[in-house]
C-alpha cells in the first residue's frame, strides 16, 4: 500500500530491534538477596520454632498458624542461610559493585529488615577484624586495587552522616550540637541529592577509613530495646567518592593528567522496622521508632510507585531518606540490596513483609554509566592548583636569576600573591599571567582550595611554603604503591575468580 519494498521493512525493523537492545543494555535491576540470621539465645531459650527454608536462589517460609497451608515462596537473585559468613556475600554480590565504582560507577549497597536481623552485623561486623563487615571490606578491597593500578592516580573523599527523626546530621563533626544541627539537602547539577554542607575528608588507605567510620559511630545515636539491646535509631549512610584521572609523565606537566572519573559507593545501615508491643518502645524510643517506621513507610511506597507502571508521580519527597536514595532507585547506580531476615516463628509477619517488600524491589530498573568529567571535581581543583604553583615557582626562580645578573628589583609572582593577599582572602587575579589564584597553605585534612596566602616577609619562606602545598596534594593523590607486590595480585585474581554474580552492564 505505501510502496516499501520487504527489505526496507526488514532494514527498519532491524534498526528497531538495535535501539531496543542497546536500550536494554544500558539499564540493569536492582540486585536483591536475602540473609537469615541464627536464632539468638533468647529465642532459643523460648523453644521458638524454625519457619524458614534455604535454597540457592528461594526463600520458602511456613506460616505458624496453619502449617498444613502452602508455603510463601520468594525467588531473589541469590540466598545465604544462618551458617553463610559475610565475606561470601561480599565475594559473590558485593565485589564487582565495588570494582565498578573503582572504574567510575555510582554504587549502593543496603541493608533492610527488621530490628535485630542483623543489617549493622553484616554492614559493619564486629570488632574482631576476623568477622568484618561489608563496609570494612569495601575498604579493604578498594584501597588494594588503587594501590595496584598504573598510569591513574586516585583522589579518595568520604563523609558519614546520619538522619535521626528526620534531621540530618554530620557524624564527622565532632563539635556538632544533635539537637540543633539539621543540614539541608541541596540538588546540584551532575551530582543529583547531596548534603554539601557534610564534613569532607580525604583518606589515602584502609586504616583512615575504617578511623573516620569507628568516630562517626561513636557520634551515632543508638539505644537498647526488648529486641535489641544496641538497637541503631536512626539511619546512616558512609559514603567513598573516587575521583581519578590518568597520570602520564611529571605532575608537573600542562598534559600531564586525562579525563577525570567519578564514582561513588554509598554504603547504607538502615534501621530496622519496629513494632511498638515487641520492642517495648517508650518516651523518646517510641519517638524514633515513630519516625523509622514513617521513612521505611515512604522507602516501602517509592519502590512500590516506581515498579507499577501506571504510577505518574514516585514521592520521593516524602522522607530524606528517599531523596538521598534517590538516584539509587531508578537512577545512575549499581545498587545492591540486602534483606535481612529472622528464622522464627514469632517473627513471622515481620519476615513476610520484608521479602514481598525486597521481591518488590528486584523489580526497579536503574541505568548506570560512568562519570565522565564532573565539572566539580576536587581532583581538577588540585591539579590545577599544582600546576599553577609550578609555574609560580618556576617564574619566581627565573626572576630571582634575572635579579641576581642585572642587580634590578622586580617583584616575583609569589611576591605579588602574598602583597596582593593583605588586602583580600578572596581570589586573586595575577595581572602579569592572568591566572587566578586557587591556593590554599593549610596543612591539616582541610581539602580547601580557596587562597590563604599568610603575610611572610622572605621570598624564599613563600616559595617554601608553595613547594610544600604542592608536596601535600601530591601525598593526597594515590595509586600504584603496591604495583609490584605479586602476593596482592594473586589474591586480587583469586577474588574475581570467586566472584561468579556480575553487576557490570552489559556491553
Amino acid at each position: 500500500m505505501y510502496g516499501f519494498s520487504l527489505e526496507t521493512i526488514i532494514h527498519i525493523f532491524s534498526g528497531f530491534c538495535v535501539n531496543y537492545n542497546q536500550q536494554r543494555k544500558m539499564s540493569e535491576n536492582i540486585k536483591v538477596v536475602v540473609r537469615c540470621r541464627p536464632m539468638n539465645q533468647t529465642e532459643k531459650k523460648g523453644n521458638c520454632q524454625n519457619i524458614v527454608e534455604i535454597d540457592e536462589f528461594t526463600v520458602s517460609v511456613t506460616n505458624p498458624s496453619a502449617r498444613r497451608s502452602q508455603q510463601k515462596k520468594f525467588i531473589f537473585d541469590s540466598v545465604y542461610n544462618m551458617k553463610t559468613n559475610t565475606e561470601v556475600i561480599y565475594d559473590e554480590m558485593c565485589y564487582s559493585l565495588v570494582e565498578s565504582t573503582i572504574e567510575g560507577y555510582n554504587g549502593t549497597i543496603f541493608a533492610y529488615g527488621q530490628t535485630g536481623c542483623g543489617k549493622t552485623h553484616t554492614m559493619q561486623g564486629d570488632k574482631n577484624l576476623s568477622n568484618s563487615g561489608i563496609i570494612p571490606k569495601c575498604f579493604d578491597h578498594i584501597f588494594e586495587t588503587i594501590s595496584m593500578t598504573t598510569n591513574v592516580r586516585y583522589l579518595a573523599l568520604v563523609t558519614y552522616m546520619e538522619i535521626y527523626n528526620e534531621r540530618i546530621r554530620d557524624l564527622l563533626n565532632k563539635n556538632e550540637n544533635t539537637s540543633v544541627i539539621n543540614h539541608s539537602l541541596k540538588e546540584l547539577p551532575g551530582i543529583g541529592v547531596s548534603v554539601p554542607t557534610l564534613t569532607t575528608q580525604p583518606v589515602v588507605n584502609a586504616n583512615q577509613c575504617y578511623d573516620w567510620l569507628h568516630f562517626g559511630n561513636k557520634n551515632r545515636v543508638t539505644a537498647a530495646t526488648l529486641m535489641n539491646k544496641n538497637s541503631s535509631r536512626s539511619h546512616t549512610i558512609f559514603t567513598i567518592t573516587l575521583e581519578q584521572s590518568p597520570f602520564f609523565n611529571s605532575i608537573g606537566l600542562e598534559d600531564a593528567f586525562g579525563g577525570i572519573r567519578r564514582g561513588k559507593l554509598s554504603l547504607v545501615d538502615l534501621a530496622g522496622s519496629e513494632r511498638q508491643r515487641r520492642t517495648g518502645a517508650k518516651g523518646d524510643r517510641l519517638k524514633e521508632a515513630s519516625q523509622i517506621n514513617l521513612s521505611l513507610s515512604a522507602l516501602g511506597n517509592v519502590i512500590s510507585s516506581l515498579v507499577d507502571g501506571k504510577a505518574k508521580h514516585v514521592p520521593f519527597r516524602d522522607s530524606k531518606l528517599t531523596r538521598l536514595l534517590q538516584d539509587s532507585l531508578g537512577g545512575n547506580t549499581k545498587t545492591l540490596m540486602i534483606s535481612c531476615i529472622s528464622p522464627t516463628d514469632i517473627n513471622y509477619d515481620e519476615t513476610i513483609s520484608t521479602l514481598r517488600y525486597a521481591s518488590r524491589a528486584k523489580n526497579i530498573s536503574n541505568k548506570p554509566k560512568i562519570n565522565e568529567d564532573p565539572k566539580d571535581a576536587t581532583l581538577r581543583l588540585y591539579q590545577n592548583e599544582i600546576l599553577y604553583l609550578k609555574r609560580m615557582l618556576q617564574e619566581s626562580q627565573q626572576i630571582s636569576y634575572r635579579n641576581n645578573d642585572t642587580n634590578k628589583i622586580i617583584e616575583s609572582p609569589l611576591k605579588i600573591i602574598q602583597l596582593t593577599n593583605m588586602n583580600s582572602t578572596k581570589n586573586v587575579q595575577i595581572i602579569e599571567s592572568g591566572q587566578n589564584c586557587n591556593a590554599s597553605f593549610k596543612t591539616n585534612n582541610s581539602i580547601s582550595t580557596n587562597p590563604n596566602f599568610p603575610l611572610i616577609q622572605s621570598e624564599g619562606e613563600i616559595q617554601l611554603q608553595a613547594q610544600s602545598r604542592i608536596d601535600l596534594i601530591k601525598r593526597t593523590l594515590i595509586g600504584g604503591e603496591r604495583i609490584h607486590d605479586f602476593k596482592l595480585k594473586k589474591k586480587a585474581h583469586g577474588s574475581k575468580i570467586c566472584s561468579p554474580t556480575s553487576l557490570k552492564c552489559n556491553s
